[in-house]
C-alpha cells in the first residue's frame, strides 16, 4: 500500500516531500562512464533547516566515512517538473581543488521512471562540477535517492 502511494505520487514537487517530514535525505552517487578521475564510493547527506527552505548543509561522505566535507548549499525549487537544484561550493575537497572545479550543481527530480521506481529510488538526478568563474561544467556523477525499506 506504501508503495502504491509513491507510485501514485510520482512527479509531485520536491518542496511537498520536505514540508511531509524529508528533513535528511542520504544521496546515493555513482561516477558516469566519462568521468576519467578515480572516485571511491560516495554519499551526500543533505540537511534541510524547517524555517530556512532555500538553504541546506550538504555533507559529502566519501571512502567509507572517513573523510567528510561540509558545506551551505542554495536550494531552488522548481513547480512545474517537480525537481530541485541544489549549488554550492566544497572549499576543503581535495580532488576539487586539483581539478579546478570546487562548485557543484545538484540536480533531483520526482519524475522517475517505472524502471527506476522498481529500484526503489524516490528521487533521481545529476551531479556537475565546475567553475563558475570560467563557465566550465562536467556532469560527474549519477545521484539516486532510495525509499524507506529499500
Amino acid at each position: 500500500m506504501v508503495q502504491l502511494f509513491y507510485y501514485e505520487n510520482r512527479g509531485i514537487p520536491c518542496s511537498h516531500l520536505l514540508r511531509n517530514g524529508m528533513k535528511k535525505i542520504i544521496i546515493q552517487l555513482e561516477a558516469c562512464e566519462n568521468w576519467p578521475y578515480p572516485s571511491s564510493e560516495s554519499k551526500w547527506l543533505l540537511i534541510f533547516n524547517r524555517f530556512l527552505r532555500n538553504w541546506c548543509k550538504v555533507i559529502q561522505m566519501t571512502s567509507g566515512g572517513t573523510k567528510r566535507y561540509e558545506t551551505i548549499g542554495h536550494v531552488t525549487f522548481t513547480k512545474l517538473e517537480g525537481s530541485m537544484f541544489i549549488t554550492g561550493k566544497f572549499k576543503q575537497d581535495s580532488t576539487g581543488i586539483q581539478q579546478k572545479m570546487p562548485h557543484f550543481c545538484l540536480f533531483l527530480t520526482t519524475n522517475i521512471t517505472d524502471v527506476d521506481f522498481h529500484r526503489g529510488y524516490l528521487l533521481t538526478g545529476m551531479v556537475e562540477r565546475g567553475n563558475r568563474k570560467l563557465g566550465i561544467w562536467e556532469s560527474t556523477h549519477y545521484a539516486y535517492v532510495k525509499r524507506e525499506g529499500y
